[in-house]
């Protein structure tokens, strides 16, 4: 049985089944008692299942894998990039597996876990991979993790960004907000990024909410652009917001463009969360420690990493199933 399989006997989510059976992040008492009542009917013991899962009945081998950033290595470097690596790295040191992280050079070159045969699968991070590259992930089980990345191939494990969307609007409306307002990037890709699924899921519950809602979109910049460039987007976007009447009493910033929008606001002499109520995006991106009295949105990587271990897992124990697309949830975390 696996923690999919565990959460539907439950009649809870993944992600709770996960937090309970890793003791990493709340559950009520409610959730223990059902998921402790499967496990109890269906026999569900989670380390023995783990490594015999890993291993195989009776064949034990040392299992290999490899946390492969296939765009900018500083990506590694952040928040979410530390606590995805824990959370992967705590389900393989149950199993006594390894775990070696590496990178997609500039010159093309191969990393060694596409070419060496002893890697028993590879977590994804970043953007599409060239052709030969991609061939060769192909030839063995992969997770890819976040949103980001080729669709066409791998298991993948993601926040739910739509129904943080939601949230964000409800959030908003909760707090007594009249007209509220979602910053995002224009769409230029057929996939779908993150922000984008949030302003979708922030239109939706705007449709059928009572305060009045609008968004503002403008061109996508990288996270890892220059600050200067982000500052003038961010200037841009808060003359927009400005120009709106009446002016948001609440807004909802999808991308990571928060602590730049943030500062505009200030330097304007508009108080965010006194003036203007505020979730600024991810706690951990970069820059975002310079408004820490907004609100906030934790996408809890390390139950991202865990659950893309087990989603390995049960990859190799079943290579010909459907690839799966697994959701965790995400929180708001008020100042």
């Amino acid at each position: 049985m696996t923690i999919r399989e565990l959460a539907k006997a439950s009649g809870v989510s993944t992600a709770t089944v996960s937090r309970m059976l890793n003791k990493n992040g709340f559950v009520s008492k409610e959730a223990e008692d059902k998921i402790n009542a499967a496990m109890k009917d269906n026999d569900f013991q989670s380390e023995k299942r783990i490594k015999r899962r890993a291993t195989g009945e009776g064949h034990p081998k040392q299992l290999n894998f490899t946390m492969l950033w296939t765009s900018d290595i500083r990506a590694s470097m952040t928040g979410t990039g530390h606590d995805i690596m824990l959370g992967i790295t705590e389900t393989m040191r149950v199993i006594g597996a390894n775990l070696v992280v590496d990178y997609i050079d500039s010159d093309g070159s191969v990393p060694k876990c596409l070419s060496d045969k002893s890697c028993d699968g590879i977590f994804l991070h970043g953007d599409h991979l060239p052709k030969h590259h991609a061939d060769l992930v192909k030839k063995r089980p992969a997770v890819w993790l976040l949103q980001s990345g080729d669709t066409e191939y791998g298991d993948r494990v993601q926040p739910d960004h739509w129904g943080l969307g939601v949230s964000a609007y409800k959030n908003m409306e909760l707090q007594g907000c009249k007209n509220v307002c979602c910053i995002s990037h224009t769409l230029d890709s057929i996939s779908l990024p993150y922000w984008h699924s949030r302003l979708e899921g922030f239109l939706h519950a705007g449709k059928f909410g009572k305060t009045k809602y609008c968004n503002i979109n403008t061109a996508y910049t990288d996270p890892l652009s220059s600050p200067e460039d982000q500052k003038n987007i961010a200037i841009d976007i808060v003359d927009k917001l400005e120009k709106i009447s009446p002016r948001p009493d609440g807004i909802f910033v999808a991308n990571a463009l928060g602590s730049y929008i943030h500062a505009e606001l200030k330097h304007r002499e508009i108080t965010p969360m006194k003036d203007i109520y505020m979730i600024s995006g991810d706690m951990d991106a970069y820059g975002q420690f310079l408004d820490s009295e907004t609100v906030k949105i934790d996408i809890q990587g390390r139950q991202i990493g865990k659950l893309a271990a087990e989603a390995m897992l049960l990859r190799i124990k079943n290579p010909d199933m459907d690839k799966i697309k697994y959701f965790t949830e995400a929180s708001l975390l008020t100042p």
